[in-house]
């Protein structure tokens, strides 16, 4: 039978049992010989398992009933391997690939004449739909399911018998045991093991962890190898093996844990065990296969249920709880409707017989009963009869100790009994329709998440592909539900795939080929890219926000303003938007018109309503409207030191077209005229508005044709009936309102307002096939005010009435949000916004390029690209719905209405009160500068190298040192590599009893204030570094171990030094005070402690984060070089982006290519000869120390010694496992000649990696510093550094 089977109740061997056996299903059939399972998978998408057979067929079973959802031959051999994604399945036989929907039917079939013996595939790319297919020919192929064709062949040495990705490598394990770990990209190989001999049976990667299970010869035949390989990807070395003495047949890792692995035999004992050989309790179970090797398995999504096949064609499942789940979010289970009833003609001469019965499916009590139903006296159950004991049985049975027992036959098929049904009971016996109740209690589907689309299919299943300029884009992987459609690729959800590190790995520039920057989607309310993206694109609020600064903590101009410039200074980057969701999440009025969605409801698959991008577009309108009439102090108000500069930009602040500048642009007079119906006494009053809600007609208002959009316009600009008070009577009735607009704004911005009711407007005529003649949106509108009202017209019902082109009172389309839906995507029901936006380069003249020309571009979160004319005007109401229309005036888009931006972050930000009433230091007093400098380049000649060995003496580097404990015994550091290729041993000095942490001046400060003729400037280098705490935790799902939620950090303190302050304090020294509660202070890695961001207890300088920002901003501003240890990380926290030229970091400077990053920690003591971040880290301590690296990094390519160095490097790390020696032989001062360093604008650019700092340095979630990420890091393990903020 099929079904749900009782758990088998058998304690653990060795331990108490946590996992239990669920079911077990079988899909033998009578007098069969059942075939084998050959393959066990658990769909990632909904709560189903599929299993394929010897005989080529496949079966699917319903969690956690187990009874079966589908059944299918898929292929005239044994299937070899399946892959489950959201649409369907693929699955693989010795010679053919293909694609099944969930019910069995066939979309896709291929065969290639390479084809020999095929073994294994695993997705390359799901979103793209590329897989990796491998046998026993030598070649790996890369085979594209959408196009159905062949991508790509890799020759390889052997065939392949498994093939697994991970990360950034693409493992191969090969038939005859080498597995060979690849480049994704080019398939070179970048190392091979040796596993086992005769082959490789079951692979697994995670994080860093790879394990393999094979075969191996004993005694002339081959037996199953007891041990189970564990190699270290990373490092590219093997570790300890586990033993596993039943033989390892199958080993697969967890998604909850880290390094927990499953191992099974084929005896069917199983076990989980730690790889790393942390944990001590070992835990056996054994399956009850009664004697049938296991021949699969597989781990669900969720990790609480494993599954396993054997050759007796039965398929277990156990689980390690009592409510199971294979996926944390699955997709609802589409069952199959019920066809719809036939139609009848009924006439006086149509039999009665013919008619269709009433549905009777309804559990309503007083619904009529039939005349032909019968009583339920009448009616009574029918059950099977018992089957007797077959006569071998009988004959064959013993008795012992009152038990009767006898062998099985083999006729007889384990746990079923055969039987016959009884024949079909009539409607009238009530079976039929029991049947059907029972059948419509199952869940139904909607049919807005079926997500496929209905194809064009070629013969043999392949789909045909439509043009770039398509509405949908059908392929094998979206057929299904012949009522929605897909939406083009570009036109989905951008999804950023985080991994273990983060989203360092993911490859933003495929999506964005041009100069324009976009807006990353990683976070919470990130919804809101499109408007930002729609006010960015409108010169003058664009100049504008640059202008701006105040001294509000969260200003909604100012934070546009920082967005604003990124975009501007981006060259086609990927930038972040996390000061302003900050801004949003703060503001209480947001908050009440439910603009702020949480974590949960942004992770959720919940719908957003379908006017949120609307709300939120008039929110920010009146909120920079408000803001622009306040009359704000600037941050220079109140500085005690002012400049020219700052004078000018507040004098430059008015717009040309005047004071505030958004009523100049959106707003607009309506004179509202209104009629009591009690006391007929008119009332007359003007209202300004900032955008228009449309109103659409009602059915009854046009009998014979559509209204053009002109018209809907003018409808909702003129009568409205409102229930309100009379200012005359006090009487609440119906007001008889008419409206007239006075004046017209410069941008006209119009809210769709779509409903369901409202749908039928936008969508194309019924039978028309050309949409360029059938767009009910124009590009123009002709917009005149006369003694009637306004006049509305559409521009090419203007020019057909004789007249001439217009000029200022046209109004051209500009930018539309359009609200996609998409049926395919699982996780995002409510659907994204994107926006096609008219871009002009003469008015952006931060995006001069050739290739730029003027036209339309689709902005989707990340992914930018060019958009046809006619693209955004043409919507289909299935999954694109028009949300916010935008028309400019044609005299605003002139380029002289344009005014240049001014900086208005001066140096005046250094000296302006400290907001929480926290005192300064009083301006340094030191000289110029301490330290006479010479900037070389590396490649400077003899006798350059000859004045630089003159310079004046040394500074001593002593603040790097941390307090250290003399042990003789302890391990020394290398030292810094002399230019005679030896060991230079670092002198050791007076030792200190505190870090630079604790170090402060003489008024107890941190910090030092500088002049401001001593602030850095153009090419100075300067030293940051930064510390953090973390809001939330992330959280992994999946058996890749990707990032599903990325947790999220604030930043918590930032230092800055000069060169000049090696032996002195930092001008910038600032705690961050955040409104956001803190999930963990993370004291292990950034040294802050409870209470020191708190204004009122903390000892230290504690300010705002738009403060820091401003003053990290001048120093960008003034072509400042940032040196420091992981500023990629860094800066994308501190939501900056920094052009590479501007960027010196240490950790790509030390780093071999393709191997692991080395910590600031690791590199201080071997070049340095100190011991930092021993009990915490100080951004102090960190910046000086990833100076001093660096002057070391000048003088070994001076010396061309760098790459020698380097070497000794890696080979000294691999020597000591890359650990540092908590205690040295005494301490050390450090000795630096600063003359060494030299500016990067040299050859030392090309030392480096040339894409280290070509990512986005903008705000950042879910990552940990660079000096952290090292899982070796500070001697401790993976979990012990990373769990903690994991969970």
């Amino acid at each position: 039978m099929y079904g749900y089977q009782p758990p088998i109740d058998g304690p653990a061997i060795g331990a108490e049992s946590s996992w239990f056996e669920l079911s077990s299903v079988t899909a033998a059939q009578p007098n069969i010989v059942p075939p084998a399972v050959t393959v066990v998978r658990f769909d990632t998408s909904q709560e189903l398992t599929w299993a394929g057979f010897q005989d080529g067929r496949v079966h699917s079973y319903l969690h956690p009933t187990a009874d079966k959802y589908s059944s299918f031959t898929a292929h005239t051999s044994e299937v070899a391997d399946i892959l489950v994604e959201h649409h369907g399945l693929i699955t693989l036989s010795h010679d053919n690939l293909r694609y099944y929907t969930r019910g069995g039917l066939l979309q896709l079939s291929y065969g290639h004449d390479t084809f020999q013996h095929m073994r294994c595939m695993e997705y390359l790319d799901e979103q793209k739909g590329h897989v990796l297919v491998g046998g026993d020919q030598p070649s790996l192929l890369v085979f594209d399911v959408d196009s159905s064709r062949v991508l790509k062949s890799v020759k390889l040495d052997e065939g392949t018998s498994i093939v697994r990705k991970a990360h950034n490598l693409v493992a191969c394990g090969g038939v005859r045991g080498q597995v060979s770990l690849r480049d994704p990209r080019s398939f070179r190989i970048e190392h091979s093991f040796q596993t086992h001999p005769e082959g490789v049976t079951s692979m697994d990667l995670k994080d860093y962890l790879m394990i393999t299970c094979g075969l191996s010869s004993r005694m002339g035949r081959l037996v199953v190898d007891p041990m189970v390989k564990v190699f270290d990807i990373r490092s590219m070395r093997a570790m300890a093996p586990i033993a596993f003495p039943m033989g390892a047949f199958q080993a697969k890792f967890l998604p909850k844990f880290s390094s927990t692995a499953c191992i099974v035999s084929q005896t069917g004992t199983f076990q989980m065990t730690d790889v790393k050989g942390s944990s001590s309790q070992i835990e056996f179970h054994q399956l009850n296969t009664a004697g049938d090797p296991i021949t699969a398995m597989d781990i669900s999504s969720s990790g609480e249920l494993v599954g396993f096949g054997d050759t007796g064609a039965f398929t277990h499942q156990w689980a390690n709880r009592d409510d199971p789940h294979l996926n944390f979010r699955s997709h609802p289970v589409a069952y199959a409707s019920a066809p719809d009833p036939p139609s009848f003609l009924i006439s006086k001469d149509t039999p009665l017989n013919m008619l269709p019965m009433p549905d009777r499916l309804s559990d309503d009590e007083d619904e009529d009963d039939l005349l032909s139903d019968w009583p339920e006296d009448f009616i009574y159950p029918m059950h099977i009869k018992s089957v007797p004991i077959p006569p071998e049985v009988t004959k064959s049975i013993k008795t012992r100790d009152f038990m009767e027992y006898a062998p099985k036959p083999r006729e007889m098929l384990r746990n079923q009994v055969q039987g016959e049904l009884p024949a079909l009971v009539p409607r009238y016996l009530g079976g039929f329709r029991g049947q059907q109740k029972q059948r419509s209690t199952l869940p139904s589907t909607p049919s807005s998440s079926s997500g496929r689309a209905a194809p064009r299919s070629s013969p043999g299943g392949v789909s045909l592909s439509l043009s770039s300029g398509g509405l949908a884009s059908p392929s094998p992987r979206s057929q299904g539900h012949p009522k929605f459609q897909r939406p083009f690729r570009k036109y989905r959800r951008m999804i950023i795939t985080s991994h273990r590190f983060g989203v360092e790995e993911f490859k933003f520039s495929q999506f964005n080929k041009t100069k324009f920057g976009v807006l990353e989607n990683i976070l919470p309310n990130t919804y809101c890219n499109p408007s930002i993206q729609l006010l960015y694109f409108i010169p003058q609020v664009q100049r504008y926000c640059l202008n701006h600064l105040d001294d509000k903590e969260f200003s909604f101009v100012d934070e546009l303003g920082f967005i604003f410039n990124m975009l501007r200074t981006s060259n086609g980057r990927n930038c972040h938007t996390s000061n302003l969701l900050r801004a949003l999440g703060q503001s209480e009025k947001a908050r009440s018109l439910g603009l702020v969605e949480s974590e949960e409801e942004y992770y959720s698959a919940d719908p957003r309503p379908q006017d949120l991008q609307e709300r939120l577009f008039a929110f920010l309108l009146q909120t920079l409207q408000n803001e622009c009439k306040e009359n704000t102090t600037s941050f220079t108000h109140n500085s005690a030191i002012r400049s020219e500069t700052a004078l000018q930009n507040e004098q430059s602040m008015d717009n040309p077209l005047g004071v505030p500048l958004i009523d100049q642009l959106f707003g607009f007079t309506m004179l509202e005229h209104d009629r009591c119906s009690v006391c007929q006494q008119p009332n007359t009053q003007e209202r300004n508005a900032l955008y228009v809600q449309l109103v659409y007609p009602s059915p009854e208002q046009y009998l014979f044709s559509k209204p053009t959009f002109a018209e809907v316009l003018s409808h909702s600009l003129h009568n409205d009936d409102l229930l309100g008070d009379c200012v005359h009577c006090g009487t609440t009735k119906a007001t008889a309102r008419t409206q007239t607009m006075k004046s017209l704004p410069g941008v006209l911005c119009i809210m769709a307002n779509l409903t369901e009711e409202t749908e039928r407007f936008w969508r194309p005529e019924k039978g028309t096939r050309d949409f360029s003649s059938s767009n009910w949106l124009p590009h123009k509108l002709k917009i005149r005010l006369d003694e009637h009202g306004v006049n509305i017209q559409e521009y090419s019902d203007y020019l057909a009435n004789g007249a001439t082109v217009p000029s200022d009172d046209t109004f051209e389309l500009t930018g539309v949000v359009s609200h996609i839906l998409d049926p395919g995507d699982r996780y995002n029901k409510g659907g994204h916004w994107v926006a096609h936006i008219k871009i002009d380069p003469t008015l952006h003249g931060d995006h001069k390029d050739p290739s730029m020309k003027p036209g339309w571009y689709l902005f989707n979160d990340i992914s930018c690209s060019s958009a046809q004319s006619d693209e955004p005007i043409r919507f289909d109401s299935q999954w694109r719905r028009p949300s916010i229309l935008i028309f400019s005036q044609k005299k605003l888009l002139h380029p002289s209405q344009v005014m240049h931006p001014l900086n208005p972050i001066t140096s005046d930000l250094f000296y302006i009160p400290n907001p929480f009433g926290k005192p300064l230091p009083p301006l340094s007093t030191e000289p110029e500068s301490l330290l006479e400098v010479e900037f070389k380049s590396p490649s400077a000649s003899a006798s350059a190298s000859a004045s630089a060995s003159a310079s004046p003496s040394p500074a001593t580097f002593d603040e790097v040192s941390a307090a250290t404990t003399t042990a003789a015994s302890a391990p020394e550091s290398p030292g810094i590599v002399s230019s005679e290729g030896g060991a230079e041993k670092i002198p050791d000095g007076d030792d200190t009893s505190s870090s630079s942490a604790e170090k402060k001046n003489k008024s107890g400060f941190s910090f030092k204030m500088l002049p401001p003729s001593q602030l850095p400037k153009d090419g100075d280098l300067v030293a940051i570094d930064a510390e953090f705490v973390a809001l939330s935790a992330q959280e992994r799902v999946g058996e890749k171990g990707a990032i599903v939620r990325p947790g999220q950090f604030g930043l918590a303190r930032v230092s800055v030094l000069r060169q000049e302050d090696l032996r002195d304090l930092p001008f910038i020294d600032d705690y961050i005070s955040t409104p956001e509660p803190i999930y963990d202070y993370l004291t292990r890695f950034s040294g802050i402690q409870e209470g020191d961001l708190d204004p009122s207890t903390s000892p230290h300088h504690v300010t705002t984060l738009k403060h820091v920002y401003c003053k990290l901003r001048y120093l960008l501003d003034q072509g400042c070089i940032f040196v420091g240890h992981g500023l990629k990380k860094d800066f994308r926290i501190l939501n900056l982006i920094v052009p590479p030229s501007q960027v010196i970091d240490t950790v790509d400077l030390f780093n071999l290519r393709h191997q692991r990053k080395l910590s600031l920690r690791f590199l201080a003591f071997f070049l340095l000869g100190v011991n930092i971040q021993q009990q915490t880290h100080c951004s102090i301590e960190d910046a000086k120390t990833a100076l001093a690296v660096y002057s070391v990094y000048c003088k070994l390519v001076q010396e061309n010694r760098f790459e020698t160095v380097l070497q000794e490097i890696y080979h000294y790390g691999r020597t000591s496992q890359w650990q540092v020696a908590q205690q040295r032989t005494g301490p050390s001062t450090i000795s630096m000649d600063t003359s060494a360093i030299v500016r990067p604008h040299s050859q030392l650019d090309d030392a480096a990696d040339p894409d280290s700092t070509s990512l986005v340095l903008s705000s950042s979630v879910g990552e940990l510093d660079s000096d952290h990420c090292d899982p070796n890091e500070d001697d401790l393990s993976d979990e012990e550094s990373l769990e903690p903020l994991l969970s």
